[in-house]
């Protein structure tokens, strides 16, 4: 058996689906003043997640009836008015708040110009209220910190080295049995693979953009971890002659680092970030590293195997085409998602 230590250096921001959601009922958006190191006043921008029991508690008696009158509406227009009143009571709901998280200045100005707005008329001329939840990133269920799941971090190897594989053996049935089969055989159960150690987050704009014309097709708002902290796991191998970490770190960059060249190609390329494009340009991969593509919105590329991919692109309605690449990619603050690069120490 042998143990390693992975030091996770993100690249960029990054997102794990957990299926919860910030919703407008429970959370404000707003400003305050801080101060920095060299003792400057600055603005910043927060979310505050509240309980609205809590926030009723805190009203005084006559916003407390006004609640109570809006809260017994279940129509659109009721919520729009509920909406409306925690924004104008947002210094109560500061008070009520038990989390607080930053935000980008482009999803503050975005709340503000949407909250308790009706976004355009379906037919029957029914109102349509702008959607502002938030969907959040994996916390742990205690601390309630944000951290990347063991899980995912072996997902994301196991993507790769099945195409490591198969570039071996060409049998994808082999690979199979090899990595995916629940028995004793498998290989991949010699892997264990911790959580990692914790980080801070902050929510942004995220964007949707065509790769080829570098044309926004939609946006939505993610919590995301940060993009600068270097997280920590482990990593344990109980059979190397099954599994050995020189291996995995050769099929991560084989996998992830051809994707990772390709951003140059991309339309989009001259709109990311200079500090990322720094990072692309001067990226050099050590003998004891290895580049990971973790969590949502990663692209189609990142979790299929070159030579068995089938990525289904939408024509228009109920219009398929099968590609091997995606056509579109994720960005937040100008960067793209998913990107961090593991260099592993063994423990003795």
């Amino acid at each position: 058996m042998k143990k390693y230590l992975i030091k996770v250096q993100p690249l960029t921001h990054l997102h794990i689906g957990s299926g919860r959601e910030f919703e407008p009922i429970n959370y404000i958006i707003d400003s305050y003043k801080a101060k920095t190191t060299d003792d400057k006043t600055v603005i910043r921008y927060a979310l505050y997640e509240f309980d609205e029991m809590d926030f009723y508690a805190n009203l005084d008696e006559s916003a407390k009836d006004e609640f109570l009158n809006l809260a017994s509406a279940i129509d659109e227009n009721g919520l729009l008015k509920i909406y409306k009143f925690i924004n104008k009571y947002k210094v109560t709901a500061k008070k009520s708040h038990y989390h607080k998280i930053a935000v980008d200045k482009a999803v503050y100005d975005e709340y503000n110009k949407r909250i308790g707005k009706i976004a355009n008329k379906e037919k029957g001329n029914k109102n349509v209220i702008n959607n502002l939840a938030i969907s959040k990133t994996y916390t742990d269920p205690n601390t309630h910190k944000a951290l990347i799941p063991g899980s995912s971090i072996k997902g994301a190897i196991s993507t790769a080295y099945q195409e490591f594989l198969y570039n071996k053996y060409k049998d994808y049935d082999k690979v199979k049995n090899l990595m995916l089969a629940p028995i004793d055989s498998n290989i991949f159960k010699n892997l264990l693979i911790s959580d990692s150690t914790q980080t801070a987050t902050k929510i942004f704009k995220v964007q949707n953009l065509k790769r080829n014309i570098n044309k926004e097709r939609l946006s939505i708002r993610l919590e995301l971890l940060s993009a600068t902290k270097e997280l920590e796991f482990s990593l344990i191998i109980k059979d190397e002659n099954k599994l050995n970490i020189s291996d995995i770190a050769q099929a991560c960059n084989d996998h992830y680092l051809e994707i990772f060249d390709s951003i140059e190609n991309d339309a989009i390329y001259s709109q990311l970030d200079d500090k990322f494009k720094d990072i692309f340009n001067n990226l050099t991969i050590k003998d004891n590293e290895f580049l990971l593509r973790i969590g949502k919105h990663s692209g189609a590329r990142a979790v299929t195997i070159k030579g068995k991919r089938k990525i289904e692109i939408k024509q228009g309605k109920n219009k398929v085409k099968i590609a091997d690449q995606e056509t579109t990619i994720w960005l937040a603050n100008s960067k793209p998602l998913g990107w961090v690069l593991c260099s592993f120490t063994e423990i003795k």
